[in-house]
């Protein structure tokens, strides 16, 4: 769990390479309301997603989300890379959540840009991140960076890992999901 200090007029959180860190909203800055343990709460979500019927993987804990977070992506957006806390991070799902496929945990989730993540909504995100997008600086290197990350994470190479989101995409398309 995150080292709250409630003394503070906001939290502060301590990470090893940072040091403290206020953290003035909590539930946009870290995604930290949307990595819960709980189950109700997760199934929920993915109800209220339109995926009733698929059981999507949920294994990411408090303490993988904020290593992925401090750790491997020096809270930043690896596509677009604002830091937080000056720039809204969500969680976001690389394989997205509606296509009834992934789930939450370490080789699927990052931190990105907010605005950045609601805007790919269900797009696949290899074909999204290519388009030139006047609203959101995306970093090609970014990008890269990522895909190699989430590959390696899956124990895939980088092109595995393509073929396999794209075949999720095709799928969700075809409406197998």
């Amino acid at each position: 769990m995150l080292d709250f200090k409630p003394q503070n007029k906001h939290p502060m959180i301590h990470s090893k390479n940072f040091g403290e860190i206020e953290i003035l909203n909590p539930r946009s800055t870290l995604g930290i309301s949307i990595c819960s343990n709980n189950k109700a709460r997760v199934n929920k979500y993915v109800r209220d997603t339109g995926n009733k019927s698929h059981q999507l993987r949920y294994e990411l804990s408090t303490k993988d989300w904020r290593n992925i977070f401090f750790e491997d992506f020096n809270m930043s957006c690896p596509i677009t890379q604002l830091p937080a806390p000056f720039h809204e991070i969500h969680l976001g799902h690389f394989i997205p959540i509606h296509w009834g496929v992934g789930g939450s945990f370490v080789g699927n989730v990052f931190p990105i840009y907010g605005p950045l993540n609601i805007s790919m909504r269900d797009y696949n995100p290899l074909d999204y991140l290519e388009w030139e997008n006047p609203d959101f600086p995306i970093h090609p290197e970014g990008v890269d960076f990522l895909v190699d990350y989430l590959a390696r994470c899956n124990g895939l190479t980088v092109e595995e890992y393509k073929d396999y989101v794209n075949s999720c995409y095709v799928k969700y398309r075809k409406g197998r999901y």
